[in-house]
Parts: C-alpha cells; structure tokens; sequence
C-alpha cells in the first residue's frame, strides 16, 4: 500500500513539472510555422481522409437561385472575413495567418472537385457557405 501512495506521489510531481515547467516553454502560438515533419504528415493525413471519404459525399443543396443568394450571403457573413469578399486571401484584419488562409480564386483552388469542397464544407459545419457546396 505505502509503494502505491509512493508511486501516485511520484506521478503527481512528475505531472505538476510537465504542466509548470516544460509546457509553458513551448511555442504554442498558431503563428509559428511547423516543422517539415510535421508539415508533410499533416498534408498527408488531411489529404488520404479526403481522398478516402470524398467520393461518397453527395451534396444537400440544389443549385436554385435562393441557394446561391443564401450562399453568398453566409460567404459574406463568414467566410469573407479572412478570404475576402473576392476570396482572393486579402482579409480585413491585414494578418497573418498560419496556416495560410486559402486564396479560394487561384488556380489550384479553381480546380478542386467539387466534392472535396463539398465534404470540407460539411465537415467544418462553422466555416460551411451553400454557395460553395453547390455542385454544378
């Protein structure tokens, strides 16, 4: 029994170290950049997800003119804030973000399918605009 209440003594120092000595010592602010590893994992994990469950997505909305209109207007109300109303990554907060915000007009944005937005959308229910996940 005295062994136990050593043990659970011990723990709980070892504990009390890690949350007032080694934790506040961490860089945890979102504007550090991260290392390659872990860059290249979270782009690996972020993308097999998609790839895997993507496809099997299929989209609420229909493409009527009353979805479109709600749609930019949740855009607007949510989304333009960081994207900018043309998307184009250019926020009203004049800051950077890391990760980057996505410049949703370039190239590469363009050519996302649309069931990857779709499925981004539904999994981020916070950042979802009915514009965006229209299929056309």
């Amino acid at each position: 029994m005295r062994a136990l209440l050593l043990m659970l003594i011990g723990a709980l120092i070892v504990a009390l170290i890690l949350i007032f000595l080694i934790l506040p010592s961490i860089n945890w602010s979102a504007t550090r950049k991260p290392g390659e590893l872990e860059t290249r994992l979270a782009d690996y994990v972020t993308s097999e997800w998609v790839r895997r469950h993507a496809a099997k997505e299929t989209n609420p909305f229909r493409p009527t003119l009353e979805n479109l209109k709600a749609g930019q207007g949740d855009f607007e109300e949510h989304c333009a804030t960081c994207h900018g109303l043309d998307g184009s990554g250019e926020n009203r907060f004049e800051a950077d973000f890391y990760p980057p915000v996505a410049k949703l007009n370039d190239s590469d944005a363009q050519e996302w399918s649309r069931r990857v937005v779709l499925h981004y959308c539904q999994r981020n229910p916070n950042e979802r605009d009915a514009g965006i996940c229209q299929e056309s």
